[in-house]
């Protein structure tokens, strides 16, 4: 199966602190792109990490979120279309 991108398929926005995210307008998924160092769990993200992921669900309608970074985002960019599709 293949999945096509169309104009506004994917939208980047920001938290209200700033973090950066994309969000897929077909499936509600977003990806946090927030500092290398957090943690990808949430059992184990700081204060930031967790009012950012609340904040990005709310904007989103309480989609899913998954956290990432730049860097991973620049290695790996197809990961993160994948799951945003």
């Amino acid at each position: 199966m293949r999945t096509r991108l169309t104009p506004g398929t994917l939208t980047a926005h920001a938290t209200n602190d700033g973090v950066p995210y994309v969000v897929s307008g077909e499936t509600n998924r977003a990806v946090m792109i927030g500092h290398p160092l957090w943690h990808r769990s949430e059992d184990d993200a700081i204060e930031d990490q967790i009012i950012a992921i609340d904040d990005i669900r709310a904007q989103v309608g309480g989609g899913e979120v998954t956290p990432s970074d730049v860097f991973e985002l620049v290695r790996n960019p197809l990961k993160m279309l994948r799951w945003l599709m």
